[in-house]
């Protein structure tokens, strides 16, 4: 799992998940901007890689990335 941040990190989170295999940049490349202006937005990359390979998500370190966001 791969968790991409934009804005912010004091704002209200904004969590976008893209489809089953879509790569976030394609699904919400082109409002990020817009919402980061408001939002921490963080985009979730689960499951197929890039590169082909499969790493599968953690749930609970997702969880302690949105309640306490790195600085």
């Amino acid at each position: 799992m791969k968790v991409y941040a934009f804005g912010e990190k004091d704002r209200p989170v904004l969590l976008l998940l893209p489809g089953t295999c879509c790569h976030w940049k394609g699904n919400f490349g082109h409002v990020i901007p817009l919402l980061a202006e408001d939002f921490c937005v963080l985009c979730v990359h689960l499951g197929m890689e890039l590169a082909g390979t499969r790493r599968f998500g953690d749930f609970g370190a997702l969880y302690n990335l949105i309640r306490y966001p790195q600085s």
